[in-house]
Order: C-alpha cells, then sequence, then structure tokens
C-alpha cells in the first residue's frame, strides 16, 4: 500500500508541520488539472479515521494503518511518502525515527499479538485480569480511560492495577469484593458506602 505521511509526537505538530507544503503541492497539481487550491479544510477532512493521509502521532498513524489493513483484507508491505510536503531534513529524520522506533513495531505486534480475558474468585474478592501480550508501550498507568476506570473500580470496593512489561505486553487487574450470596447491586453500594470513612 502506498500513501503520503508524516509522523511528530502529536497529531496537532504533524498536520501543522505537513500542511503547508501540502497545500502547495496540491494545489500547483491542481491547477494543472483544473481542481480548486486545497484549504485546510479539505486537509483536515483527509486526516480523519477514514482519511488517506496517514498524518498525525504514531498511535493515530498505527490506528489507520490497521484500519486500512483490515479494509484492503491485510497488507505486506507500505510505502509511506512524505517528500510531497517539502519539510527540512531534521523533521523527516524524526518521522522517519518515529516510524522505526513506534509505528512499525506496533503494526507488527498487532498481526501477532493476543489480549487474554480471565475472571475467578480469590476467596473474599472476583479478580478480572485483561492482557495485551503485544509489545510495552510505556507505563499507562496515568492514561485517562485507566484513570477513569480505576476512580469507577474503587467507588465499588475494588482496586485497579496496570503493569507493563517489555516481554509480556501490558495487564490490567481489577480486584472486587464478592457480592454476598442474594445480595443486589443496590445493597452492595449502600453495604460499601458505610465502609467508607467519613472525611
Amino acid at each position: 500500500m502506498h500513501a503520503l505521511g508524516y509522523v511528530a509526537p502529536t497529531a496537532r505538530e504533524a498536520a501543522d508541520e505537513f500542511f503547508p507544503g501540502y497545500a502547495r503541492a496540491f494545489s500547483k497539481i491542481g491547477k494543472e488539472r483544473g481542481w480548486p487550491a486545497v484549504s485546510r479544510a479539505d486537509f483536515d477532512a483527509l486526516l480523519g479515521p477514514h482519511g488517506a493521509l496517514l498524518v498525525g502521532d504514531p498511535e493515530t498513524v498505527v490506528a489507520k494503518i490497521l484500519r486500512h489493513s483490515e479494509a484492503l483484507g491485510g497488507i505486506s508491505r507500505m510505502s509511506f511518502q512524505m517528500s510531497v510536503a517539502d519539510l527540512p531534513h531534521t523533521r523527516l529524520m524524526r518521522s522517519i525515527e518515529l516510524l522505526g522506533t513506534r509505528v512499525a513495531p506496533a503494526v507488527r505486534a498487532a498481526d501477532g499479538g493476543r489480549v487474554l480475558l480471565s475472571a475467578l474468585r480469590e476467596g473474599p474478592e472476583l479478580k478480572i485480569q485483561i492482557t495485551d501480550d503485544g509489545p510495552e508501550v510505556g507505563d499507562r498507568s496515568r492514561d485517562p480511560e485507566i484513570l477513569e476506570a480505576a476512580t469507577l473500580v474503587g467507588s465499588q470496593g475494588g482496586l485497579l492495577l496496570v503493569e507493563t512489561r517489555a516481554d509480556r505486553g501490558t495487564t490490567v487487574t481489577i480486584r472486587l469484593p464478592s457480592p454476598e450470596e442474594g445480595q443486589d447491586v443496590e445493597q452492595r453500594m449502600a453495604a460499601q458506602r458505610m465502609k467508607q470513612p467519613v472525611g
């Protein structure tokens, strides 16, 4: 598969750096072929989840490559053209580094990674584990989604733990108090509120 693309540390940086050169090049081509000049709105539309441009932060670009691969029934090779935007050498080198260190490993791992789910009762607790055995992507324990889930689990008297290891991927463990036999959700929540300290 061939696509125009560019990777920067943030999606905003990538778009703002790539757009001027892209607009110049495609407006020139458009003038020769009778198309209107490229606007920022046109460009931004191509950045969306189903857009043709692979421009963004590493996570955005990985998600789009995987989406395109799924839509096409799988791709075995990706040709990534950055030259159309006429970017400075240092920015191209940074993008190449991000492609090699963040994008390519994540795409490769997506092909072979697995997500495993287990749930079991351990004494007075219910233990749920979700493991993604793909490559380690850094500490995810401060991601907004994880923090929100930890708050929700905590409100039920439980605990959420995140462990990331290069050789094993990421495991999220949720420990919740087991419900008393015959106790419904409202009764459990009321009992939990009674146990929480005041102040």
